[in-house]
């Protein structure tokens, strides 16, 4: 796959529901036309809906076959358990038109591998795996990627490299997919689960909710990029905040004896066994 730039790729999304959604979003920002993208909705009557929600071209599930032979990349943004009849539909599209040569399905499906997708669609097709997270609608989400042995370096660089519109992108192997679901996929909830309990504990102290809304997101945003252009361990970076027996080193002292760092830890492993049962 020759590409010059990311204006010559046309890009599809089967769903478009809150990941692909804001994968889209995140590529609308970024200044790629909109008449790059086409979509395809859960019915010929939410198509109409999510045309005028996002201003591309939207087909109903069993109406896209024609751009097929003009498409880059395909975003499956579907549910697991709805992975296998899309796929079906997917395959009866593919038969009705010539394909562009190079046709990559770029699956978000949590826990699906690329041996059961191709399995699933029978038909050899380079296939790539994306876990994305909310953060890529504004350009700072993190993305992982892995592909099957039909993807080439230009499919695989391509690829990166629209992902790196929406933020940070790392190459995974697939045996990682499934950690990387549980930390990049999940980990927003858990940082808005943080959030929310310091905005309450703000509250709790006597700051008005509506403050306390504006300084904690803006906390969090200075404080993570700080860590990243320091290049310093975060145990360095707090160092730089605790004073001995001052109110910090208090606070802390308090977090550690309720096991937070145990707790993180669990609820990772959880959510990495739950995304390997999803497959």
């Amino acid at each position: 796959m020759m590409m010059t730039t990311m204006q010559d790729l046309t890009i599809g999304f089967i769903g478009l529901g809150k990941m692909n959604g804001a994968i889209l979003q995140g590529l609308l920002h970024a200044k790629i036309k909109p008449d790059k993208f086409w979509g395809v909705a859960s019915s010929t009557e939410d198509a109409q809906k999510k045309t005028d929600e996002f201003g591309i071209r939207v087909y109903g599930p069993k109406e896209y076959a024609k751009e097929l032979s003009k498409t880059d990349f395909i975003f499956l943004g579907i549910k697991p358990h709805k992975v296998a009849n899309t796929l079906l539909t997917f395959k009866q599209q593919m038969a009705l038109v010539p394909i562009k040569k190079g046709l990559t399905l770029v699956s978000i499906a949590a826990g699906v591998e690329l041996e059961t997708l191709q399995k699933m669609l029978e038909i050899p097709l380079p296939m790539m795996r994306v876990m994305p997270n909310l953060g890529v609608a504004v350009g700072h989400g993190v993305s992982t990627v892995c592909g099957n042995a039909l993807v080439d370096e230009g499919q695989q660089k391509a690829l990166i490299t629209l992902l790196k519109k929406l933020g940070c992108c790392e190459q995974l192997p697939e045996s990682l997919f499934d950690a990387a679901t549980g930390l990049v996929g999940s980990g927003p909830a858990y940082v808005l689960l943080i959030i929310e309990a310091m905005i309450d504990a703000a509250v709790h102290a006597g700051i008005s909710r509506a403050t306390a809304k504006q300084m904690v997101p803006q906390l969090l945003i200075g404080t993570s990029l700080l860590l990243e252009q320091s290049g310093m361990h975060p145990a360095q970076l707090r160092d730089d905040v605790v004073t001995p027996a001052g109110t910090t080193a208090e606070g802390l002292s308090v977090l550690e004896a309720a096991g937070v760092r145990s707790a993180i830890d669990e609820a990772l492993q959880a959510s990495i066994a739950r995304a390997k049962a999803l497959g």
